[in-house]
């Protein structure tokens, strides 16, 4: 058992977390013209890398129940790397749509709301 890689398996870590990456751009361009200095300040390339290192992390810990759920070079299966039950495979779908797709999107959505307020 486990993922052909030894580790979590790339996509799995890599497509949310370029989701996330594209919400701190968000976050970043209702920073800059903000009214408020201290917002403004806390737009630079230092805070940038630490934020894009949490949610790096953050991706990796979210999953690592891969690693032990999830069977590698399977034949009979849709995918090649499968989950072995159908427990693990719901865990990891829920925690993508959520993670990855709602409170992102609803993030997005406010900061973006944010950010035609300060242009205005």
């Amino acid at each position: 058992m486990g993922s052909e890689y030894g580790i979590v398996r790339p996509e799995n870590v890599a497509r949310p977390a370029a989701f996330w990456f594209i919400l701190l751009a968000v976050i970043d361009r209702w920073l800059l013209p903000n009214q408020n200095v201290y917002y403004r300040r806390m737009s630079t390339v230092k805070n940038g890398k630490r934020s894009m290192i949490v949610v790096f992390i953050l991706s990796v810990i979210v999953f690592l129940h891969v690693i032990y759920s999830y069977e590698s070079n399977l034949v009979y299966a849709p995918v090649r790397c499968y989950g072995v039950t159908l427990t693990c495979r719901f865990v990891t779908d829920v925690l993508f749509i959520l993670g990855s797709i709602f409170i992102r999107l609803e993030l997005m959505l406010v900061f973006g709301l944010l950010t035609i307020r300060n242009i205005r």
